[in-house]
């Protein structure tokens, strides 16, 4: 659940365009600014590694090596930013 929710929010180009111009207009000024979402480890899956680049997963995206390593941390993933 939480795992679908972080994938339709990272693939909502639209709302995260709107993030970004929501706090720009708010800001006034140019200001370099970064947002993250912070999910328990336990949503997360290890990445598949492949020598297939279609089936192998991206690393540092949003993947941990071990994510079962310490479940009830929080990782932070960064969802999108503003460049000043």
């Amino acid at each position: 659940e939480n795992r679908a929710d972080l994938d339709r929010m990272m693939s909502d180009t639209k709302q995260l365009s709107e993030l970004r111009s929501l706090t720009s207009q708010y800001l006034r000024d140019p200001a370099p600014v970064t947002f993250f979402a912070t999910i328990a480890r336990e949503c997360l899956k290890a990445p598949r590694l492949s020598s297939r680049p279609d089936r192998a997963d991206r690393l540092g995206a949003y993947n941990l090596l071990n994510p079962a390593r310490h479940p009830n941390d929080a990782a932070r993933i960064k969802l999108t930013q503003i460049s000043a």
